[in-house]
């Protein structure tokens, strides 16, 4: 009876856990609740959603971590490296015009991190620096092309050194973290995968219901017994 005690307390914590992670992101998968990292105020830039738009200008890396993947941001995964990107909210279009002197900065303007943990995502992103060093050094005259993304807004790490990192490199760059977004962009999509986690969150509490119905009449008839 005791193996039945604990494992209805197991499924009904793991239950509610998967159901209130998968109904999250399954409720922005349905509702395509989405951010345009270019239109966009930086104050929408504050819960999870489906982040979509072109990074223009990628002011460099300030970090490179070993970050467990985890499914719906509570399910472990496997250990990827992480290299961390401090950007700007401009399309290549916007650059353009304000390097041509056609426009002048937007007051409204402001950075994001990027977590980048594939291999075509950082390579697309070094390749924007580079391009930059390149177009500052006067070894070309060409501004870079642009980076696709299509990803997830998600919550920064409170981990010191991160945090630490980040900041340094604001102030490296010249900025002030009061231009920093509060959450992250990261290349990793919120998919129909959180529907079969929401299933199994569902199977989860069902089954731990049952069996604290069972544990429940088990002590009663043994109360009634007495």
């Amino acid at each position: 009876m005791f193996k039945k005690v604990t494992w209805a307390i197991v499924s009904l914590f793991i239950g509610v856990m998967l159901i209130f992670a998968g109904a999250r992101e399954s409720i922005i998968y349905i509702k395509k609740t989405t951010v345009d990292l270019n239109t966009a105020p930086m104050s929408d830039f504050n819960k999870v959603a489906i982040a979509k738009g072109e990074i223009g200008c990628v002011l460099g890396s300030f970090a490179t971590m070993t970050e467990e993947q985890k499914f719906l941001g509570i399910i472990p995964g496997s250990k990827h490296e992480t290299d961390y990107y401090l950007v700007e909210n401009l399309t290549r279009d916007e650059i353009v015009k304000i390097e041509n002197g056609e426009e002048s900065p937007s007051a409204d303007g402001f950075l994001y991190v990027v977590a980048a943990s594939t291999d075509e995502m950082k390579a697309a992103l070094d390749k924007n620096i580079q391009g930059w060093i390149d177009y500052d050094d006067g070894k070309t005259d060409k501004i870079p092309e642009a980076v696709q993304f299509e990803g997830k807004l998600w919550k920064q790490s409170k981990e010191d050194d991160y945090l630490k990192y980040r900041d340094d490199f604001v102030a490296e760059c010249g900025l002030s973290t009061a231009m920093l977004a509060e959450y992250r962009a990261q290349d990793t999509k919120i998919n129909a995968g959180c529907f079969a986690v929401l299933a199994i969150g569902f199977g989860c509490l069902i089954f731990g219901i049952i069996d604290s119905i069972i544990v429940i009449r088990h002590f009663l008839n043994r109360k009634n017994e007495y």
